[in-house]
Parts: C-alpha cells; sequence; structure tokens
C-alpha cells in the first residue's frame, strides 16, 4: 500500500466519525483544508511549508529527494501567521 493511500483512506474513516453538526451544503469535511490552504497562502507563505502543513508529497528533486523535511519551529510560524480574522473569496 502506497504511504499517501494510507493517509487518505485514514483520513476518510477518521471523516466519518465526525459529529454531522457543522456540516451543510455550504461548508463539508474539505472546507477546513481548503481555508487553512487559503489563509496560509494569504499570509504568503512558501509552496514547500503549504505542501508540508497540508501533508502533501513534495515531488521535486530539491524537496522530494534532498530535504529531510522542516524544522517544527519553521512549522509552527508559518501556522502563527493564519489569520482567521480575515475572510478571503
Amino acid at each position: 500500500m502506497d504511504q499517501r493511500e494510507g493517509r487518505a483512506s485514514t483520513a476518510s474513516r477518521t471523516a466519518d466519525h465526525i459529529p454531522r453538526i457543522a456540516h451543510s451544503h455550504d461548508h463539508v469535511f474539505h472546507s477546513l483544508r481548503k481555508g487553512f490552504a487559503t489563509q496560509l497562502e494569504n499570509a504568503g507563505q512558501p509552496l514547500n511549508v503549504v505542501a508540508r502543513l497540508m501533508g502533501h508529497a513534495q515531488d521535486n528533486q530539491s524537496f522530494g529527494n534532498y530535504s529531510d523535511g522542516l524544522v517544527f519551529e519553521e512549522l509552527r510560524i508559518a501556522i502563527n501567521r493564519v489569520d482567521w480574522s480575515q475572510q478571503y473569496p
């Protein structure tokens, strides 16, 4: 089994257990992911930081083959730059 496939199926199983209280036709499970990615982009975070935080693989020569990843402090700084008070379309 591919590592990404395992994560996807785990996320799907987890989503099945999320209460439907916050679910509406306008907001679904992936709305949070979309909002988080939008917030990171608008906070000026580089693509490699956004990809790491979103759990996406880095399939390029520099990051995919040679990098061991960002240190947690850099990821924490990026997350702290998210401003949920800002609304983006």
